[in-house]
């Protein structure tokens, strides 16, 4: 809860003078900047409260339930984005070859997932045999099977608030850096790893692959 605490009100901080900056709260002073910070870092204890009750309940992991909520509530503007990008304007040809590439895409990374999911190392174990009174047991194998994905979504989560530190800070500043600060704080921001048109913000999602 604390490490929660900590990265929660450090973050909602950062949003919120962001925010301020950019014109988006309705008056960028200091009263309601904490006001804001006060209510995301607040929500986000309550979250990482009812992760744990909803796993208290036996009803299943709570943290990845309200991650896996957050994602499908998430589905409608990624298909709309795809949209966008993939079909609007095109033939139909295209918008079939597109979106047939696609679901061939989201089926190889779900099932990828699954398997990652259900993978096991099996230790081979040799149990000795014994002998008790009259009875004699023979020696025998089994083995200890062991989850390879033991942290579950727990990695990506890390990963991705390490990587949200530079941003925090930047967001405390008046004017954004230049130079290499600038480069990193751009390589950092997933909205730039898939611009081709500046490739070189690649660099940030090999790094986050590398965290995870």
């Amino acid at each position: 809860y604390v490490a929660a605490g900590v990265l929660g009100y450090a973050e909602a901080l950062a949003m919120a003078v962001g925010f301020g900056r950019r014109g988006l709260l309705i008056s960028f002073t200091w009263y309601n900047v904490l006001i804001v910070a006060l209510t995301w870092g607040t929500f986000a204890l309550v979250s990482v409260f009812l992760g744990k009750l909803i796993e208290k309940k036996g009803i299943g992991n709570g943290i990845s339930l309200i991650l896996l909520v957050n994602i499908l509530a998430s589905l409608p503007a990624d298909f709309y984005t795809l949209y966008e990008k993939f079909c609007s304007g095109k033939s139909l040809s295209l918008i079939i070859v597109n979106l047939c590439i696609i679901v061939i895409c989201v089926c190889i990374i779900f099932i990828f997932a699954m398997i990652l999911n259900n993978a096991e190392k099996k230790i081979p174990v040799t149990y000795s045999g014994k002998i008790t009174g009259n009875a004699s047991y023979a020696a025998r194998n089994s083995f200890i099977p062991i989850k390879v994905l033991v942290m579950g979504v727990m990695p990506i989560i890390f990963a991705t608030s390490i990587m949200s530190f530079p941003g925090i800070i930047s967001a405390f500043l008046s004017k954004q850096p230049d130079g290499v600060p600038g480069f990193i704080l751009n390589c950092l921001n997933s909205n730039n790893w898939f611009d081709f048109s500046e490739p070189q913000y690649m660099t940030g999602y090999f790094v986050y692959v590398l965290l995870i």
